[in-house]
């Protein structure tokens, strides 16, 4: 009897095309043709019953890097150590698969001889395979294949799934492997539990944990490139710095993905997943024609950035859409795969402070090609900035002037009638419209909010309070008073009079500031400490600001000093000097 085998494989670390093939003959009184293969039922004693398969499986475009591990009804029967199945040749082992007694879900064990083929450029069909198919038999080039004969189960007909854990990162590119350096990045799990690890040796062991992602330039590069199933571009029609460098910020932030490609899904929706995981803009440049990567990431300078205004380049604003916080997700749960374990695992994130406010509000994101716990965890973390953030939106019109811009990129913008003094945006598409214009989408950048400045939408003012400080007097003048002086006139020798040789000191100060209102004086003699506390009075002055000759009679001078006339405060604007003459007294 025979019986068709159904088969799974589990996402491998690069996008490329699965198919199992498995087929089975009903009738054995015949011999089987092309495309099927051989049950065998055998007796033993006690009426039991042992089935024994020759099935050839197909799982996917090769040649890939290596065949990691093989299961049954999730048991291990093959564990490989690194470069055991290689990439380059056939290869043959009756020791391959063996569970003997140990038998999955009681039915059975699986034991027998396994050929791998890689599908290189010069494989031809094994002789097994000659045996088994009749006719002209294909190599299968350009397919990964195995060739399984012997035990598949015991006491049931139905023989349990199997499943294939592969790795493909520098094999079956089109043509050489571009920036081979940085195309594999090594992650691990572990904390994930195997199957029968007991069992395994601590080579096994550290293999299955490994996990080889590929870099996302990568399979963004292979995508483009393929022949077969790719865009079929050449070197030339990429902008290969662009993706040397996403390749390099990738391979720093252990950014691996691990892939898998049906050709059930269109080239573009795969792309746009790549884009949509590593979190990055994919574009053909208007200014070179090539097609150019971004990764939208905090590599920028804020205050280096073009800004545009009114008077640069906008033409109008036609929408503006802030999110809501109260509508803004504050918790996000990120699903990814784990290829060790061969199981989806969640991780969260919460934006505590908005759950305590509004309550619950989560969302769920799927990145199955995300391997790890700690790089799902990362994803969570920002894709909750960015949705919860509250970022702007807005639908900017420029003139040809915005023709720099390109998808991803960033600029700021000053929009004084909304009160934006100064923002940060990310564009997110660039459509020209009949007129010339050109329509950007636009959102505020998350990585640059901390460089936004808002306004008050209203007139500033120039106003500053006034410096009351004390300063020290710069322009001051000590000097000998005249006795002609209202109050201070006396006659020489008569009753309560001075001695020739007695005199009055006086000091003229201006004042260092207008805030000033006047001074402190303290003398002391020689030998005696500083005494006295008076207060003085600031002295009238001007400031000739053109030098005065000997025979001049008209002065220049800056006047600004404020006068009192009753009530009225005045300013001096011109002063008018009556000089009488001088006479001094006792000549």
């Amino acid at each position: 009897m025979g019986v068709s085998m159904p088969s799974y494989w589990p996402a491998p670390a690069t996008p490329w095309p699965s198919r199992l093939c498995a087929w089975h003959n009903p009738n054995l009184s015949r011999r089987p043709t092309d495309g099927e293969a051989v049950a065998r039922v055998e007796e033993s004693h006690g009426g039991r019953y042992r089935y024994s398969w020759d099935i050839q499986a197909g799982i996917g475009r090769g040649p890939v890097n290596e065949i990691v591990a093989i299961s049954a009804d999730k048991k291990t029967v093959f564990a490989g150590t690194p470069a055991r199945l290689p990439a380059t040749r056939r290869f043959t082992s009756t020791s391959l698969i063996c569970s003997g007694v140990k038998t999955p879900a009681g039915e059975g064990g699986i034991q027998g001889t396994l050929e791998v083929m890689m599908g290189g450029p010069d494989q031809v069909p094994s002789p097994s395979l000659l045996t088994l198919l009749t006719g002209l038999v294909p190599g299968f080039r350009g397919l990964v294949t195995t060739f399984f004969s012997g035990l598949v189960s015991c006491y049931s007909a139905s023989p349990k799934p199997w499943s294939y854990r592969v790795r493909r990162t520098t094999q079956g590119w089109d043509g050489p492997v571009w920036y081979p350096e940085k195309a594999l990045i090594l992650l691990q799990n572990t904390e994930g539990q195997l199957d029968d690890e007991a069992d395994l040796t601590a080579e096994q062991i550290a293999n299955l944990r490994a996990i080889h992602a590929m870099n996302p330039a990568h399979i963004l590069v292979e995508c483009a490139l393929n022949r077969d199933w790719g865009r079929g571009l050449v070197l030339g029609d990429l902008n290969i710095d662009s993706y040397r460098i996403a390749a390099d910020r990738l391979y720093d932030e252990g950014f691996g993905l691990c892939f898998r490609y049906n050709r059930q899904d269109d080239l573009n929706t795969f792309v746009q997943q790549v884009l949509d995981h590593i979190g990055a803009a994919q574009y053909g440049d208007l200014s070179t024609g090539k097609l150019t990567l971004k990764l939208l990431r905090d590599d920028y300078d804020p205050n280096t950035l073009p800004l545009f205004t009114y008077d640069n380049g906008i033409v109008g604003v036609q929408d503006d859409d802030s999110t809501s916080a109260d509508a803004a997700p504050n918790e996000i749960v990120v699903t990814y795969r784990d290829p060790v374990t061969n199981s989806e695992g969640e991780v969260r994130a919460q934006n505590l402070g908005a759950i305590q406010n509004v309550g619950l509000i989560s969302e769920s994101v799927e990145y199955k090609a995300v391997p790890t716990h700690a790089l799902g965890a990362r994803l969570a973390q920002r894709d909750l900035e960015t949705r919860a953030a509250g970022l702007t939106r807005l639908i900017i019109n420029f003139d040809r002037r915005g023709g720099v811009l390109t998808p991803a990129g960033v600029f700021r913008i000053s929009l004084p009638e909304r009160n934006i003094g100064n923002m940060v945006m990310r564009v997110g598409k660039i459509e020209e419209q009949d007129t010339g214009e050109l329509k950007v989408t636009a959102i505020q950048d998350v990585f640059g909010m901390p460089s936004t400045s808002y306004s008050s939408g209203e007139q500033g003012s120039t106003w500053s309070p006034p410096d009351k400080t004390a300063r020290p007097v710069t322009d001051s003048q000590l000097l000998e008073t005249a006795l002609y002086r209202p109050g201070c006139h006396r006659r020489a020798g008569g009753a309560g009079g001075h001695s020739p040789e007695a005199g009055y000191l006086g000091v003229m100060a201006s004042a260092p500031s207008s805030a000033s209102i006047n001074y402190l004086l303290q003398t002391r003699a020689d030998g005696v400490n500083w005494r006295g506390n008076l207060n003085g009075d600031w002295t009238p002055a001007v400031t000739l600001t053109q030098p005065a000759g000997r025979f001049d009679t008209t002065f220049k001078a800056s006047l600004t000093t404020l006068r009192l006339w009753g009530p009225e405060q005045l300013s001096v604007m011109r002063l008018f000097v009556s000089m009488p003459p001088i006479w001094r007294p006792g000549r």
